[in-house]
């Protein structure tokens, strides 16, 4: 799991790489957002943003002695929606946060989403994960 958070790690940070097009569109629109708000674009943001996986849902099918899992998703937040999510509360916006973490949500997490849900680099996580489900059943 170690191996896998230090992947989730590099491909956030590969994501919002300025010289890569999505990393660009990421920036660009940091920017824009920053310079409509507050009328510039020389403030502090927080580039730092810690991203969490977790479980979503879970479906088995189950017949006789033998259980398959049929679908399992695992969600990425931004570790401030993954507090506020588990204390049943919205989360906390400072002007640093909202305007990076809304842009994050809309263009990095998706992205973030979909290889942890079908690509090759978390084959181990989700391989963890189904083993999970199934010793829980």
């Amino acid at each position: 799991l170690l191996a896998q958070d230090y992947i989730l790690k590099q491909l956030t940070a590969s994501i919002i790489y300025p010289e890569q097009q999505l990393g660009k569109s990421f920036w660009d629109k940091v920017y824009a957002k920053a310079q409509k708000e507050y009328g510039t674009t020389d403030i502090a943001l927080n580039t730092f943003n810690k991203v969490w996986i977790v479980a979503d849902k879970a479906s088995i099918f189950e017949r006789n002695n033998t259980a398959f899992v049929v679908e399992s998703h695992l969600r990425v937040l931004l570790e401030e929606d993954y507090l506020a999510f588990k204390e049943n509360k919205e989360p906390v916006n400072t002007p640093a946060n909202n305007v990076s973490s809304q842009i994050i949500r809309e263009i990095v997490l998706p992205e973030i989403e979909k290889e942890v849900n079908a690509g090759k680099n978390f084959a181990n996580l989700r391989q963890i994960f189904n083993s999970i489900i199934l010793a829980r059943k």
